[in-house]
């Protein structure tokens, strides 16, 4: 999907931004929506063991990206 929206673009930065800015929206609604329903589906005694790892990922992937952002 994200191919197709970066084609939309037609070559042009601002274009590419914009999709691809979209493209993370819609996945992070889809990420959101799967957590919900994952928290929804367990017992209420494991439930904080999945916001802990929730967390531990947010962590994780703040962390992935400054190191990316600074190797560049």
């Amino acid at each position: 999907a994200r191919s197709t929206y970066i084609g939309k673009a037609e070559g042009v930065t601002s274009d590419m931004r914009d999709c691809a800015e979209e493209e993370t929206r819609r996945l992070a609604a889809r990420l959101k929506d799967a957590y919900r329903k994952a928290l929804a589906s367990l017992p209420t005694s494991q439930r904080g063991l999945l916001r802990e790892a929730q967390h531990a990922w947010i962590r994780y992937r703040g962390t992935h990206l400054l190191i990316h952002d600074a190797t560049g």
